[in-house]
């Protein structure tokens, strides 16, 4: 298995935007370690489902199913 590496910071800008405008999240700070489940974000399953779908959107990209479980 590979180390991860830093993520892009466009990419990273990008899923920001789409986590504060699309999940409509506000003005919540995201930092690129933020916990999305069980914190003060109040991200739901539903909200996953939407994260999944608008960054297949943005990047043009599909996620299978078997990687989200």
């Amino acid at each position: 298995m590979t180390a991860p590496t830093s993520p892009n910071p466009d990419t990273l800008s990008r899923i920001t935007r789409i986590l504060g405008g699309s999940l409509l999240l506000g003005d919540a700070e995201i930092t690129p370690d933020q916990p999305l489940l069980h914190s003060d974000l109040d991200f739901d399953s539903l909200d996953a489902l939407l994260l999944v779908t608008s960054i297949e959107k943005e990047f043009g990209v599909r996620i299978p199913n078997e990687v989200l479980n």
